[in-house]
């Protein structure tokens, strides 16, 4: 698994010109809503998690995420990409 913590810093680091912007990207969450990664993330940091449903570690993580999830909501963004 690979967790990603994006954003919290990085309005700060851009405007030194340390940082690039990732690209954007869309896609459908599992409600079937297109979730838009710039759109949704304006001025929240986000968690972007690259995860598998065969992975054991991936699961056994989940739970603990979802958690700080709820936690963190509506402060910061988590996505989890099932790849």
């Amino acid at each position: 698994m690979v967790v990603l913590w994006l954003g919290l810093f990085s309005n700060a680091l851009s405007a030194q010109g340390d940082v690039e912007l990732l690209a954007d990207w869309a896609l459908v969450d599992s409600d079937g809503i297109t979730v838009n990664f710039y759109e949704h993330s304006v001025n929240r940091p986000a968690v972007l998690i690259f995860w598998a449903t065969w992975c054991p570690h991936c699961r056994a993580l989940m739970p603990h995420l979802e958690r700080l999830r709820k936690g963190f909501a509506p402060a910061v963004n988590f996505y989890a990409l099932n790849v």
